[in-house]
């Protein structure tokens, strides 16, 4: 059963470990069809005319059971959905590497400061909603915000009425992978010079160490990221530092707490 990051439909990954340089287009999403080098060895950078695009994979098993227990908890049942995990795993990382956080910080407590904005599929389309603070944000209160029947999805979202308007730059997360698609290489403009990528969550071969030091190859869910910076807004090994400390807290949502 394939779970989809846009529909919390479970499939299940891996974490390639190996890593190569790849040239990949900015102007479009890759159909499954033809994924780019990312998809054979996910761990990647590439600088394009437009943009240095970052490829990596996590492995979201531990999300996902932490998912499962939370719902388990809830009063009425819902289940917080893996892309508000995710929100606040990039809140930590803008918080841990400034100079992706591309938020309006003239006024040293700019209400922009820390914003991302979250694409939300809808029966109309892609509707975008921002979320201020999302570290601070309970999971609960992001999955109402980020999903397609929440209050807050496509207007103001979760900002201050005086905060940032919707066509502010900001940091933008988006899920491809509810279309079935992995590795893509996200366009860049002016309102969304950062953006993050979400693959389809799958079961892929994963390495995974043994307690005796040994290493097994096992079924586990992974999920594609895929970071596109505009040159001007940080050069690679930035965005690589910025999408590994993403992957940390998705692999270990303890360190949420």
């Amino acid at each position: 059963d394939a779970e989809t990051v846009g529909t919390d439909a479970e499939t299940v990954g891996t974490d390639a470990e190996t890593s190569a340089v790849e040239t990949a287009s900015t102007d479009a999403a890759v159909p499954p069809s033809t994924p780019p080098a990312a998809a054979t060895a996910p761990a990647g950078t590439a600088t394009t005319a437009t943009a240095t695009v970052v490829y990596d994979t996590a492995t979201v098993d531990a999300v996902l059971a932490a998912r499962d227990r939370l719902a388990s908890r809830a009063a009425d049942g819902d289940r917080p959905s893996l892309l508000a995990f995710v929100a606040k795993a990039v809140a930590v990382g803008l918080d841990r590497h400034p100079a992706l956080d591309v938020g309006d910080h003239e006024a040293a407590d700019s209400s922009a400061s820390g914003t991302v904005r979250v694409g939300v599929a809808t029966a109309d389309g892609l509707a975008t909603t921002l979320v201020e603070h999302a570290a601070d944000r309970g999971v609960f209160e992001l999955t109402a915000a980020t999903t397609a029947d929440g209050d807050a999805a496509g207007n103001s979202g979760l900002t201050d009425p005086d905060g940032p308007s919707p066509d502010d730059p900001a940091f933008t997360l988006t899920a491809p992978g509810a279309l079935g698609r992995e590795h893509v290489a996200p366009a860049v403009t002016d309102s969304a010079p950062v953006t993050l990528a979400l693959g389809a969550v799958e079961k892929r071969p994963t390495v995974c160490d043994g307690s005796d030091g040994t290493a097994d190859v096992v079924a586990a869910p992974t999920m594609p990221l895929s970071l596109a910076v505009d040159p001007s807004v940080a050069d690679g090994a930035a965005a690589a530092a910025f999408l590994e400390t993403v992957i940390e807290r998705l692999e270990e949502p303890l360190l949420f707490l």
